[in-house]
């Protein structure tokens, strides 16, 4: 029997004036970023931990695109129904800057997590019952 989850759909969305990236001799730019996940019980152990790292090398206009508006991350996450709280942490590996957000986790009872299993959440939110 495996663990019962809530999957959560992450939209991350960085001010591109607020990440570092490195020049390359090309004239591209290189990028690297870490998105950490933590999902902690009420009692604050941890359930699960992952993380994703992304170096990328980026055109000029790519990354006047995301220098002028934001540098875009879609993560899908699958937390165990217990989980109380979600952190979430990015770190920006050119200029060494982190930032995180601690999100608390709605509960729901084991039987009704089984019986919309395969419903996509989004962290924080609350479900809808009118569907």
């Amino acid at each position: 029997m495996g663990i019962s989850v809530q999957r959560y759909r992450i939209d991350y969305r960085i001010a591109g004036g607020l990440i570092s990236f490195e020049l390359l001799s090309n004239g591209n730019h290189h990028g690297s970023f870490e998105f950490h996940y933590v999902a902690y019980d009420e009692d604050n152990r941890v359930m699960i931990a992952q993380w994703t790292k992304i170096d990328h090398g980026y055109t000029a206009i790519e990354f006047d695109k995301i220098s002028q508006g934001a540098y875009r991350f879609r993560q899908m996450l699958q937390i165990p129904t217990g989980a109380a709280c979600l952190r979430l942490v990015v770190r920006d590996g050119i200029g060494d800057h982190i930032g995180s957000v601690e999100i608390p986790l709605r509960r729901f009872p084991e039987s009704e997590a089984k019986a919309v299993g395969g419903q996509n959440r989004s962290a924080g939110a609350s479900r809808d019952s009118s569907n």
